[in-house]
Parts: structure tokens; C-alpha cells; sequence
């Protein structure tokens, strides 16, 4: 079974182990800002599977991607699931747990923004078969829509 925790500063270093161990491409003083910004901003909560943590996620309830932020739509960001612990529930079990922060903070939405390369795979076909559609405003980079024929890089920004 997976608990999920939410985390604290006191749990920096926590974090910052499982962080070393999963697919993570951004600086771990990211995560730490995530921490330091408070619960009514960013939560960040950890899986913890059979006593193991392996796994997190960010609830975001400011995010920057323009139609969450004119909508007011909290948004899950950085899910990461250590590559060991896939298909076992754990990216399910936080997804679900930041659905339930969302419906006790008054909101009935929720946003997800995922990468468009292989290496999001597993995150795409996760929350398609939880039933998270695009909202059909096409490709981003780095929170800004692509135009038809911008070029830009494939990157982790590239969502």
C-alpha cells in the first residue's frame, strides 16, 4: 500500500535523496523552493511505498501556464516516481491525493502539465488512463504557447 506524506523543510533532505534516485532534470533547489513557498502556495508530497519512499510530486495551487492561472486551476507539477516503483500505484495514489487537497481547498479542477517526449511515456499514458485530456491549446514552452512552424528545442520545457 502507498501512503502519501506532505512534506516540510525539516524534510529537505529526504527529498533530496529520492530526488538523486528518480529521473529528475531540474536543480534540487527547485524543489526546495517548493518547500519554503508553504502549503497555501505549493505543496510538495511524497509516496511512500512498504516503509519506502519512491516517489513525489508538487501540487501547485499558483501555477504560471496561462489558462491555469486565468482559470484558478491548481496544477500537479514534477511527478517522479522512481523507475523501480512504476506500474505499483504510487504515480495513481498521489495523483488521487492532490484530487482530494484539491476538492478540500473549495476547487473542482485540476490541471496536469506533462512533457512531450519519450521519456515522459509513462506520466502520458498515466494520466490519460486516469482520464486527464489536453485542454487543447497545443504545445508549450516553458509555460508560452508554440506558434505553427516556431521552432523550438525539445526539452524538458517543451510540454
Amino acid at each position: 500500500m502507498t501512503a502519501i506524506e506532505i512534506l516540510t523543510l525539516t524534510d529537505a533532505e529526504r527529498l533530496r535523496v529520492l530526488a538523486g534516485q528518480s529521473t529528475l532534470s531540474k536543480d534540487f533547489s527547485y524543489l526546495e523552493q517548493c518547500l519554503e513557498a508553504g502549503p497555501d502556495v505549493r505543496r510538495v508530497l511524497l509516496a511512500v511505498h512498504d516503509g519506502a519512499d519512491c516517489g513525489f510530486c508538487v501540487l501547485n495551487f499558483v501555477p504560471v501556464y496561462p489558462a491555469f492561472k486565468r482559470l484558478n486551476i491548481p496544477e500537479i507539477q514534477d511527478m517522479n516516481v522512481i523507475p523501480a516503483m512504476r506500474r505499483n500505484g504510487v504515480g495513481a495514489a498521489l495523483i488521487g491525493a492532490c484530487e482530494d487537497m484539491v476538492r478540500a481547498a473549495g476547487r473542482d479542477m485540476i490541471g496536469i502539465g506533462v512533457g512531450l517526449t519519450a521519456a515522459y511515456g509513462a506520466a502520458q499514458r498515466l494520466y490519460a488512463r486516469l482520464g486527464y485530456i489536453p485542454d487543447g491549446a497545443g504545445v508549450s514552452y516553458d509555460t508560452q504557447p508554440v506558434r505553427h512552424g516556431e521552432l523550438r528545442p525539445v526539452d524538458d520545457d517543451l510540454n
